[in-house]
């Protein structure tokens, strides 16, 4: 969060899982030691251009240090990363 340009992180905690009919709609994270990863955390921008100065800034070079340094102690893995563009969105 010491990059201006993010908007909001929010980390999430795997609270269950279920399951589709096997081959259908089975959910399957490629490389998750048991299907699920068990955190994900979600950064937002206010733009793709914001996105590309935290990726190019000394922010992001700080934070993967941090995180290849502690990932051990942490005893954590990264199993993807991907960005994704907001296409719909509901609220109460």
């Amino acid at each position: 969060m010491k990059f201006k340009g993010i908007r909001k992180a929010t980390r999430y905690r795997v609270a269950g899982t279920s399951k589709g009919t096997p081959g259908v709609n089975e959910l399957t994270i490629i490389g998750a030691k048991e299907g699920y990863p068990s955190f994900i955390t979600i950064f937002e921008f206010d733009s793709a251009e914001d996105f590309q100065k935290y990726e190019a800034s000394p922010e992001f070079a700080a934070a993967q240090r941090d995180w290849f340094a502690r990932k051990g102690e942490l005893k954590v893995e990264a199993f993807w990363r991907a960005q994704f563009e907001s296409i719909a969105s509901w609220e109460r």
